[in-house]
């Protein structure tokens, strides 16, 4: 899987009706960065081990706080911090859990238009993008470097869609979690746990 740059798996859990049938029964009530609330950890032995056994890996997981979680994201739900993302340094995963009549947007992959970055840079890129004069003298360490992409990722005008993956009920969707992306759209969603955007992500680390 490192070597990849977007797997895309159609029917990934083989009961998925139950699985949203859970998500509804969740409390999902946890903010953070992005629009929306995230639920606690749910059954990740169990699905990393399915994780694992779909992308023919071995996830490695136990050193991570957000493993396998719920989230839902409402039409009322606004940017806290940012858009434009990235997840960290893990693997990162998203299974869509709306039914097909609620299916709308999807996630997409961006290149930040000023630096052509797809990616979080290094301190080597970031070091050679200062020189050229095309990120600010300021953004060095980590705590100016968040502060500057979480500015910059709330302006799309400042971004272009390199790839765009459609939701679909039961679809999983796993990318090195350094890219910068977001869900393409969510206010066309509804305000209960049953109308909202709903999906389980996950983050890990390959063995």
């Amino acid at each position: 899987m490192a070597r990849l740059y977007l797997q895309v798996i159609d029917d990934f859990y083989r009961n998925p009706i139950a699985l949203r049938e859970q998500a509804l029964e969740t409390p999902i009530n946890i903010g953070g960065g992005n629009p929306g609330l995230s639920s606690s950890n749910i059954d990740v032995k169990k699905h990393m081990r399915h994780v694992g056994k779909m992308l023919k890996i071995t996830p490695d997981y136990e050193h991570l706080q957000h493993i396998c979680l719920f989230r839902m994201t409402r039409g009322s739900d606004t940017v806290v911090y940012t858009d434009i993302h990235r997840d960290g340094p893990v693997y990162a995963g998203v299974c869509f859990l709306n039914p097909p009549e609620q299916c709308s947007g999807g996630t997409s992959f961006y290149r930040h238009k000023k630096t052509g970055l797809e990616m979080w840079p290094t301190r080597r890129q970031t070091k050679e993008l200062i020189a050229k004069g095309k990120l600010p003298k300021g953004v060095t360490g980590e705590k100016t470097a968040i502060k500057f992409w979480e500015e910059e990722g709330r302006d799309r005008s400042k971004w272009e869609q390199t790839m765009f993956v459609p939701m679909m009920f039961n679809r999983a969707i796993f990318y090195p979690g350094n890219q910068f992306h977001t869900m393409s759209s969510w206010k066309e969603f509804g305000e209960t746990q049953d109308t909202a955007r709903m999906t389980l992500i996950y983050s890990f680390h390959e063995l």
